[in-house]
């Protein structure tokens, strides 16, 4: 076939004309009902037990990153080495959260914790640097002098 003659033919086909409709795309509502059955059913499975009372937690991943829930659900099951959390979780540097987590650090963390401390001290000496040293410190107006001798106080009966 001559391929002008198919080009017109093609042109000259339509689906539609004038005071025809036109389809509508209906968006079904995702729901997320199948994924909360398939974890009701994980947690039937392994019959995990709720740990109440849980203020926090902290995942530490490698990338000197800490992922923080704040108040979440905790759901344990020991024989099969599972724990689900569950709630709502920000992704924070090591840094910004380190005085609250550094209990929860261990010992496999050392480096981490070292890093950051030689990072306290540069910018602590940094500052040191930018003040201006002053002559003496001003004392606090809320704390009394000290008045008398505590070293020979007589035994009271």
């Amino acid at each position: 076939m001559n391929p002008e003659k198919l080009a017109q033919l093609q042109a000259a086909a339509r689906t539609g004309g004038k005071g025809t409709p036109r389809r509508k795309i209906v968006k079904k509502p995702t729901s997320t009902a199948a994924d909360d059955h398939k974890l009701v059913g994980v947690v039937q499975k392994h019959k995990v037990q709720t740990i109440p009372h849980v203020v926090e937690a902290n995942l530490f991943r490698d990338d000197q990153h800490v992922v923080h829930f704040k108040a979440p659900k905790v759901q344990l099951s020991v024989k099969d080495h599972v724990v689900m959390l569950q709630g709502r979780s920000a992704t924070k540097q090591i840094t910004e959260c380190f005085p609250e987590i550094l209990p929860q650090l261990g010992p496999e963390n050392m480096d981490v914790i070292r890093q950051i401390a030689a990072m306290y001290q540069r910018q602590m000496g940094a500052a040191a640097g930018d003040a201006k040293p002053q002559a003496a410190a001003p004392r606090e107006e809320g704390i009394p002098e000290l008045v008398g001798d505590f070293e020979n106080v007589p035994d009271v009966e």
